[in-house]
């Protein structure tokens, strides 16, 4: 690769940097787009083409430049049907792979000193019945340094190629017209048909164009285009390498609007500790807000009032339905109502805040005109909106979570402490049997150690009591830890939600900043070779 090649390539690198940070690159491409047009074919050797109408004597005239027979000149139908190419023979390998493309098989070498590094590529004639010829020429105009239009006294004035170079005008600088068969011509008729020419040409949208009379037949004029081309293979080098400078001090200017120096490799806008502090103080912030160890007590209330209602006591039953009737269970045991309802208690700034800061921070290592695009770049604005949606997900898919199960256990306590009531009942209607009724009822006793003889309502009384209470407990221990399961669960959703949200929303992008300022950097290194 050249080094016009590498200050290009490198760039367009830089450009598609900078773009990614937000900098305004347009006289960087405007740059880029001027180069790319001068730029011609990338390699050192100074390459052209001949087009021209059928008849007009290209064949004729590269046989005159090479000054042997190169070219075939038919007597009959002189049409050139494929393209053929003049090469200097230490050149041919770096131009095979534009010969590839263009499809010319036929390749002659040349030794001529004072054309080294000039190359020709002879086209087939543009006004043929084959189209395709005039594909060729329009996509082999990027990849040549100059097109030279070979025309003569009879089809200088084709409509025809006129109306084809009106479509080929932007390309006006790099082509040089050749007429040819001047020998046939007085000087006068040279110049006069020179300035019509002109005249057509400037028509045509292609101003300032050079014009060059000469004879291949006798030789008028072709020694001085030999010499001009090969001062242009010397010009060329002069223009790559100002096309060089160019490209190399457009991507300094916009590696400077960011703030890279060749001298200094960039370093990280934030460092990793500051990154993971900032992202556990949002998820702290946002944890505050969503409280997931409230979600988890009103999960655990509204547990026990299921489980009560399922498998408590007849006291407790009647309970729980006292509290359902008065709306004292809708305020203590609404664990949905209470996980949607987050944003209610409490402000987003403690989930924000330590973000931005960071951001901010980061920013400041930026010059002043590149923060502003930095930070449209950033989507900082979306933050909030991004935070608000990922924390709402996370509390619609922990919704499910904070439902109270149902246990085929409590119905199985229940079928228990309704028996545990019945004998309860059954012991206190003994005893009142025992106080109101006739004197003189035995009542059995149980040996109970340290205290002697307890009779049997009694016993019955306080062992349906301890059971039942036993089992009240156990059914609070587990909407205990059912509680604390899902308060785990929607903790470990909101987490993940916060720090998927600021890591995508606000570290991503820092990251991608960095790897663009990273390849601004190396390819102001490959600029400066």
């Amino acid at each position: 690769m050249t080094a016009l090649s590498e200050s290009l390539a490198a760039l367009a690198e830089g450009i598609a940097a900078a773009q990614d940070l937000g900098l305004d690159t347009t006289d960087a491409e405007r740059t880029a787009d001027l180069v790319e047009q001068r730029i011609g074919f990338a390699g050192n050797t100074y390459v052209i083409a001949l087009a021209g109408g059928t008849g007009v004597g290209k064949s004729s005239l590269l046989n005159a430049l090479a000054e042997s027979n190169v070219s075939e000149v038919r007597a009959i139908r002189p049409t050139t049907s494929r393209p053929l190419a003049w090469v200097e023979e230490n050149d041919r390998q770096e131009v095979e792979p534009l010969l590839e493309w263009v499809g010319v098989e036929d390749v002659v070498d040349h030794q001529h000193r004072n054309l080294a590094d000039v190359a020709i590529i002879d086209l087939p004639d543009v006004d043929s019945v084959n189209l395709g010829h005039r594909a060729t020429v329009d996509a082999l105009l990027p990849r040549i340094d100059a097109l030279y239009w070979v025309v003569d006294p009879e089809k200088y004035d084709d409509e025809r190629l006129h109306g084809y170079l009106r479509q080929l005008s932007a390309h006006g600088d790099r082509m040089v017209f050749l007429f040819n068969k001047a020998d046939r011509l007085g000087e006068d008729d040279q110049r006069l048909l020179a300035e019509d020419f002109a005249r057509r040409l400037s028509t045509d949208g292609i101003g300032r164009s050079s014009i060059r009379m000469l004879s291949a037949r006798d030789g008028q004029g072709v020694a001085d285009l030999r010499r001009d081309l090969a001062g242009a293979a010397d010009r060329k080098a002069a223009v790559a390498a100002k096309l060089a400078t160019d490209a190399a001090t457009a991507l300094s200017e916009v590696a400077s609007k960011a703030g890279i120096e060749a001298e200094t490799p960039p370093t990280s806008l934030v460092e990793a500790k500051m990154r993971a502090r900032a992202s556990q103080e949002a998820v702290t912030g946002a944890l505050a807000v969503v409280d997931p160890a409230g979600v988890g007590r009103q999960v655990r209330a509204a547990v026990q009032n299921q489980a009560r209602r399922q498998g408590g006591s007849l006291l407790v039953r009647i309970l729980a339905l006292l509290s359902s009737l008065t709306g004292t269970r809708r305020r203590t045991a609404d664990p949905e109502g209470y996980l949607m309802n987050w944003r209610r208690r409490g402000s987003l700034g403690h989930i924000l805040n330590p973000v931005r800061r960071v951001v901010t921070d980061a920013l400041a290592k930026l010059p002043a005109g590149a923060r502003t695009p930095a930070i449209a770049a950033l989507g900082m604005n979306d933050l909030e909106a991004r935070l608000v949606s990922a924390i709402d997900q996370a509390t619609r898919q922990s919704r499910e979570a904070a439902r109270p199960p149902r246990s085929f256990l409590w119905g199985l306590v229940g079928v228990i402490q309704l028996a545990l009531g019945g004998v309860l009942l059954f012991a206190i209607a003994w005893y009142l049997t025992i106080i109101f009724g006739p004197g003189g009822i035995e009542v059995a006793t149980v040996e109970v150690p340290y205290l002697g003889p307890v009779p049997v309502p009694l016993v019955l009384v306080v062992a349906s009591l301890v059971a039942s209470f036993i089992f009240g407990a156990l059914l609070s221990i587990h909407a205990g830890w059912i509680g604390r399961r899902q308060a785990r669960l929607v903790t470990a959703r909101v987490t993940a939600a916060v720090e998927s949200t600021v890591s995508d929303t606000a570290f991503a992008p820092l990251d991608r900043m960095d790897e663009a300022r990273r390849r601004l950097h190396a390819a102001l290194l490959q600029s400066r070779g």
